[in-house]
């Protein structure tokens, strides 16, 4: 299975594909962010202010080390990496330009992955439903687990089986868990590395104000 590693602002990531499509995505194993009030900035410099915050929707690992960089000098770098990655012979000009699209997200110009093609054969058909919901979850929006119960016409005390599935999710970020919240709004964990740390860094970055 053809996987490929690549710089962004909070270190290098990676990306995996078969011919159904994206099959993982690792985030780095040392996420270094920038300080808060340099996410805060790039975040509203990045997304659509319009239309209400919701809460509710409509319907593996590896170690690679991390590469610190602010959001705003990186953006060029990013640029330089990307048409890197399209020269190289083994990674697909559709995969290239993913590749740019998250870069431009974790730099600050905030990207919606919803259109990406993942291979759903990862993951049960339970499992499927519920990350199509996560998916429909814009940058800047979160959601609770009983929103996502709710909009899947899930019985009462689906919330935990819901947890698990969104907790193997094979593709974080582009796949948005991070956007989900416990009840009241409360930080829950995430398994991406760094944790809730990196779950809070996301959120921030978006523009998602959390509760001090």
């Amino acid at each position: 299975m053809p996987a490929a590693t690549f710089p962004t602002a909070i270190g290098d990531c990676t990306i995996a594909w078969s011919d159904r499509g994206l099959t993982g995505f690792a985030l780095p194993a040392t996420p270094r962010f920038p300080s808060t009030s340099v996410l805060s900035g790039a975040a509203r410099e990045g997304s659509d202010p319009s239309g209400p915050a919701i809460r509710s929707v409509a319907r593996e690992r590896n170690d690679p080390s991390g590469i610190p960089a602010a959001p705003a000098a990186y953006r060029s770098g990013a640029r330089n990496a990307a048409r890197e990655a399209a020269g190289r012979p083994h990674i697909p000009p559709a995969l290239a330009t993913i590749i740019a699209r998250v870069q431009r997200h974790l730099a600050g110009d905030l990207q919606d992955f919803a259109d990406l093609a993942y291979d759903w054969s990862r993951v049960t058909e339970f499992q499927s439903r519920v990350l199509r919901a996560v998916l429909a979850i814009k940058p800047g929006r979160t959601a609770t687990y009983g929103d996502l119960a709710r909009a899947l016409g899930a019985k009462p005390g689906a919330a935990r089986a819901i947890g698990g599935a969104v907790g193997a999710n094979p593709w974080p970020l582009l796949i948005p868990c991070h956007r989900i919240l416990g009840a009241s709004g409360k930080l829950t964990g995430y398994s991406a590395p760094g944790g809730v740390a990196t779950k809070s860094a996301l959120l921030v970055l978006e523009g998602v104000e959390l509760a001090s």
